[in-house]
């Protein structure tokens, strides 16, 4: 991009104003790469939220320990993780998945078992209960309405895209 703005000046313009993401979204982007110069167009960018027809009657009941990845949150109104995680007005979410790289039995210990999830080869790796998760997540998101091409995923592990 350097060599492109050192060629061609006016080929690069600094973007100021966006039309597309939550105001949540839009400050998160200026924390980490704009330092605060990016703004949302108008109100009505700044406060869009999804349109979920199917929220929360879609989300399915919790089934296994990792539907009670959140339990004794500050979420404990939800039925399951799912609900957090696709729930329109939870618009950036970090969640931690190191409780759930613990097994049952030495979940009060530091004891990780992550590396059964993890299967590299070369310079390839996988995090199967990642690929998971995220699976859960975009199924979920379809169930309550969204369209499959309006998901996208951003990971650390190039071959986790393929799988």
């Amino acid at each position: 991009m350097e060599r492109l703005a050192s060629v061609k000046e006016t080929a690069l313009v600094k973007l100021a104003t966006q039309y597309r993401m939550h105001e949540d979204i839009c400050y998160l982007c200026n924390l980490l790469v704009y330092n605060g110069a990016l703004e949302c167009a108008n109100q009505s960018v700044a406060k869009s939220l999804l349109l979920l027809h199917g929220f929360p009657h879609q989300i399915p009941k919790p089934k296994s320990r990792l539907d009670s990845w959140y339990s004794n949150k500050q979420v404990e109104h939800a039925s399951s993780w799912l609900e957090v995680v696709v729930d329109p007005t939870n618009v950036v979410i970090f969640g931690s998945t190191d409780d759930l790289y613990r097994s049952p039995q030495n979940r009060a210990s530091s004891q990780n078992y992550q590396s059964s999830f993890e299967s590299s080869n070369k310079h390839k790796t996988i995090n199967t209960l990642e690929v998971g998760l995220v699976a859960s997540c975009a199924q979920c998101f379809v169930a309550c309405g969204l369209e499959p091409t309006d998901i996208g995923v951003i990971c650390p592990y190039r071959a986790q895209v393929r799988s």
